[in-house]
């Protein structure tokens, strides 16, 4: 799917209506996290990304718990 995706289970992706990959969550994807790109998506922004899988939900960088 992706060559940033390490192959961990769950995962989530978001795909365009022409098929190519826009965004994609691996790991467990929250609420808080899904609603705001899934919403920008709809709205038609520019959606390209990959969640931050390596943090820990409401964690930011310099504070893995």
């Amino acid at each position: 799917m992706t060559p940033k995706w390490p192959g961990m289970i769950p995962v989530s992706f978001l795909f365009d209506g022409t098929g190519k990959l826009r965004y994609f969550w691996a790991g467990e994807v929250y609420e808080k996290e899904l609603t705001p790109v899934v919403e920008g998506f709809i709205a038609g922004k520019h959606i390209d990304g990959t969640s931050d899988f390596g943090l820990a939900p409401g964690a930011t960088q310099g504070t893995r718990e």
